[in-house]
């Protein structure tokens, strides 16, 4: 699967057995999945190998996605997978019984250079599953279009929204973004100003439907999750 790269050269081949032929249902669905692109927290290209993505997720990386889903009223029902991607991705790959699954993958040495390029806000790394998270709630993993600013922008949004729910700070919120978010504007990705102007959008939505009254203060009212 190609990862935010040029959508025409990921398109599948008829996997029918001669012209004229209809696919069957499971073969519509591998000729869809093979369309689909993955979004990295960077807008990074890559070509993501599924047989590569099989490590165990550390019990945080795991607990990390379980919290925010937890605060979405939705089930935990991703893969979390750690694996050679650049830094982090939302994709859909096939399981051994050809099932389309939710995925997100990471790579172990980004988030920890997450946390040392944030002093170890714990919040950060948190901040970047929530992204990939709100990448597949908002079905960007089945457009076939791979990153785009405006998604990016959507998947920002809900990172600031659930860190808040979550009882993080505004601060907390944009801490990885401000570390490592780009300045200038790419073809997939917004500039860090847009980026963070989007995830406080998304907090201060929270915010105010949470019914507080000090929102322009960004502070926050919850425990750091555990590392």
């Amino acid at each position: 699967l190609a990862a935010c790269g040029d959508r025409e050269a990921t398109q599948p081949a008829s996997t029918a057995s001669g012209a004229g032929d209809t696919p069957d249902r499971a073969e519509l669905v591998e000729q869809l999945a093979s369309t689909l692109q993955a979004c990295s927290y960077d807008g990074r290209p890559e070509l993501l190998d599924p047989a590569t993505l099989t490590g165990d997720a550390p019990a945080d990386c795991r607990s990390m996605v379980e919290q925010v889903m937890g605060f979405t009223g939705l089930p935990q029902n991703f893969v979390v997978t750690e694996g050679p991607v650049a830094n982090a991705a939302a994709v859909i790959l096939f399981d051994e019984q050809k099932i389309p699954q939710r995925v997100i993958a990471f790579n172990r040495n980004f988030l920890g250079e997450v946390r040392a390029a944030t002093n170890d806000n714990p919040w950060a790394p948190v901040s970047i599953m929530a992204h990939e998270i709100g990448h597949h709630l908002s079905g960007h993993t089945i457009t076939g279009t791979g990153s785009q600013p405006p998604i990016e922008l959507e998947a920002d949004k809900f990172s600031g929204f659930v860190l808040q729910r979550m009882g993080a700070s505004l601060a907390d919120a944009r801490s990885a973004m401000t570390s490592l978010g780009a300045d200038h504007v790419t073809a997939t990705h917004p500039a860090r100003s847009d980026r963070l102007a989007a995830i406080g959008d998304g907090w201060m939505e929270a915010c105010s439907q949470a019914g507080r009254a000090d929102c322009q203060g960004g502070t926050g009212t919850g425990t750091p999750p555990p590392q």
